[in-house]
């Protein structure tokens, strides 16, 4: 038995809710941020997507390493 207000650690850690932001008018459709994490994927019109329903489950440090690594810096996080 657990003390009162002492956390249950049987339960995951609430996954903390990010939007990754492109800003449309710098970016330059060179897909770096898609070789790092599938939540990037250029369309046919060379369109960069953001999956937003797999952020929440990749890793916060790849998904970093990839916002970091567009040349244009058009990618951030909105948390």
């Amino acid at each position: 038995m657990r003390p009162v207000g002492a956390p249950d650690m049987s339960d995951p850690a609430p996954e903390v809710a990010v939007k990754v932001v492109v800003d449309r008018s710098k970016c330059i459709s060179l897909a770096v941020c898609e070789t790092v994490v599938a939540v990037f994927e250029l369309d046919e019109d060379a369109e960069l997507i953001v999956h937003d329903e797999l952020v929440a489950g990749t890793d916060p440090d790849q998904l970093r390493v990839a916002i970091q690594s567009c040349p244009v810096k058009a990618l951030s996080l909105d948390d």
